[in-house]
């Protein structure tokens, strides 16, 4: 498996066009991606792909069990969507999630701040819960962007072993 973020806003590429052009270059990969039985994760970062509605068409039209979708935890509010509307895609995606990182985090673009799991503002057992329910056997990524390194993974582990 391999994590691809790719889908940067590019004034060549109109926002009504974006799902076709990533799916585009996803699909010149499937000849090899298929014969190598390679799975590209594509993530939910970036300002693009960062809209479950938006990557379940990019998935749909791409139509290959070897692109599937990474949910990082803190990406949608990362991308600024707001705290009452931030836990719905996790729901929305869960059912095409290949790999997850899970991570917390306050605030969004500018005023990003990496938190320890369930000590920020994020969803977290919201998105495992839905992961869950959909019966997802997939590996479980701890991702923590915070000041105290591996104190600060270590409490990030402890918390996911609970919630999972």
């Amino acid at each position: 498996m391999l994590r691809t973020v790719g889908g940067w806003p590019k004034d060549s590429v109109p926002v009504e066009r974006h799902v076709e052009a990533v799916a585009g270059c996803l699909k010149r990969c499937l000849q090899f991606i298929e014969t190598d039985e390679v799975v590209l994760a594509v993530d939910n970062h970036g300002l693009v792909k960062n809209d479950a509605d938006l990557q379940v068409r990019l998935l749909k039209l791409v139509d290959s069990p070897f692109v599937q979708a990474t949910l990082a935890t803190m990406n949608y509010r990362w991308a600024g969507h707001n705290l009452e509307t931030v836990g719905r895609p996790y729901a929305t995606i869960a059912l095409q999630v290949g790999h997850i990182h899970v991570k917390d985090r306050t605030g969004s673009l500018e005023t990003y701040k990496g938190c320890v799991i369930g000590e920020g503002e994020i969803y977290v057992s919201a998105a495992i819960e839905a992961l869950k329910d959909v019966e997802y056997d997939g590996v479980w990524c701890v991702e923590y962007e915070g000041g105290e390194s591996s104190v600060g993974y270590a409490k990030c582990l402890e918390r996911l072993k609970e919630l999972v």
